[in-house]
């Protein structure tokens, strides 16, 4: 990168260095899946989210529905 003016009638120029390149999220793979950054990849027991690379997971309490088992309930 340079930094050039005008000086006199005469381009004047000075080199310097370059901002760094902003880098890109990085996705998430989850069970075989992939996720951009940003995106949700839980399920409805799990609120979780694709952050820059890694899972962030919160859990949540889930209803879970009792079996019916050979005419009982348990």
């Amino acid at each position: 990168c340079n930094r050039c003016w005008c000086s006199n009638g005469l381009e004047m120029c000075n080199r310097m260095a370059c901002p760094p390149k902003k880098q890109p999220f990085k996705r998430c793979q989850v069970k075989g899946v992939w996720y951009n950054h940003g995106e949700l990849t839980g399920d409805q027991c799990d609120r979780c989210m694709c952050a820059n690379g890694h899972e962030l997971c919160d859990k949540k309490e889930c209803l879970v529905e009792h079996p019916h088992i050979e005419g009982c309930y348990i």
